[in-house]
């Protein structure tokens, strides 16, 4: 293989990566938000969140929930996180392999 393939392959790993674990990072980002204004984030309803007159609870609730999608994209990371590490494995023996 050559090596900008093991390349795109190795993108085409962190690009799965960061596709399967985006919904953990909105439901740390609902609670980071929640907690820095001192609001309830929990997928069993809405709390009000009043954040410079306007009510965030219902995002925050939607966000939270959300994170059920974690169960469907989980394998998204785990095939990205094959790629990236065979696309790693691949250029050492690639390396390895060239003649000094």
């Amino acid at each position: 293989m050559a090596k900008w393939s093991l390349l795109a392959l190795f993108a085409l790993g962190i690009g799965l990566i960061w596709l399967g674990l985006e919904p953990l990072l909105d439901l740390r980002r609902a609670q980071a938000l929640g907690v820095a204004h001192g609001c309830i984030v929990n997928a069993a309803g809405t709390a009000p969140c009043i954040v410079d007159g306007v009510d965030i609870g219902p995002d925050l609730a939607a966000r939270s929930v959300g994170s059920i999608a974690i169960l469907l994209t989980v394998w998204w990371a785990a095939l990205g996180a094959a790629l990236a590490i065979g696309a790693v494995l691949g250029g050492v023996v690639l390396a390895l392999r060239r003649p000094r």
